[in-house]
């Protein structure tokens, strides 16, 4: 990626002040459900984030299959979409970030995207509103409206809590999609020490575990509950510090179900190509 990048810088440019950072991240995921029966699924997740100073110093690649109107606790075994090839602009004095690209799919479908997210902080609060609208022509325009409260706890910040609230609401919904989240976590390593004390979601974690507990609905002609979800989450490396295992046994109650338990276990792999400072703790 550097080499590319350093095709475009031009005689009398100056370099960038840091070398450009980019992230590939490679997963496969399955789910091992009984709900009459058992079901087993598997699915590939990947996120590349590729910056390109030279070539346009505040626009990165971005090559992900995670979808623009994805409530907070949608799990990569839950998504159907193809992934998604784009260009990313992060106007930082506005808070503003811009998506253009297309969904690899037969035949490609174009999406853009524009979202506005500050981060608050408050003592050891962490507080994030977001507000994103985007079109995609395969299913049309929507918007996705999010809270995410998160404090760090204990002296050397190893325990996390986190609020997640979010609503969606597109041409395809049934009325205003939503969800309420609440995690508590122990983290015992970052796979970038550095990051510790600031944002941190689960593809972030080299080892450690928690336990989550959501609730989703719509509101339409009148206030819906859909389900409950009870999540527990295990990570650690599995290999040479690149490769890490998650295991997440899951509980789950529908409305469409008569509420009858539906226990699944959720297990992946993560392949991480990247390398942070080795003495901050980093891969």
């Amino acid at each position: 990626v550097r080499d590319v990048d350093d095709m475009f810088l031009k005689d009398g440019m100056e370099p960038p002040a840091e070398d450009a950072v980019s992230r590939f991240r490679l997963g496969l995921y399955a789910e091992i459900e009984e709900d009459d029966g058992f079901n087993i699924g598997f699915d590939p997740d990947f996120e590349l984030e590729v910056d390109l100073p030279n070539l346009e110093r505040r626009w990165s690649v971005i090559i992900t299959r995670e979808e623009l109107g994805e409530l907070p606790g949608t799990h990569p075994t839950e998504r159907d979409g193809a992934a998604r090839v784009g260009l990313r602009r992060t106007i930082d004095d506005y808070h503003i970030e811009t998506d253009l690209g297309v969904k690899a799919d037969i035949p490609p479908e174009v999406y853009a995207g524009v979202q506005w997210r500050k981060v608050y902080w408050q003592d050891r609060w962490k507080l994030v509103p977001r507000v994103r609208g985007y079109y995609e022509s395969d299913v049309g325009f929507g918007q996705l409206t999010s809270f995410l409260a998160a404090r760090w706890l204990g002296r050397r910040n190893t325990g996390v809590f986190r609020s997640a609230s979010a609503g969606r609401i597109t041409e395809e919904t049934e009325g205003w999609e939503w969800e309420q989240s609440f995690s508590l976590g122990y983290i015992g390593r970052l796979l970038d020490e550095r990051d510790r004390g600031g944002h941190v979601d689960r593809k972030m974690l080299a080892h450690g575990f928690g336990v989550k507990g959501s609730l989703f609905g719509h509101v339409d002609s009148d206030k819906t509950m859909d389900r409950y979800r009870l999540t527990f989450i295990y990570r650690r490396p599995l290999f040479n510090e690149w490769i890490y295992l998650e295991l997440g046994p899951e509980f789950e109650w529908k409305d469409e179900d008569d509420w009858d338990v539906i226990p699944r276990l959720r297990f992946g792999f993560d392949a991480i190509f990247w390398r942070a400072d080795p003495s901050l703790g980093g891969i």
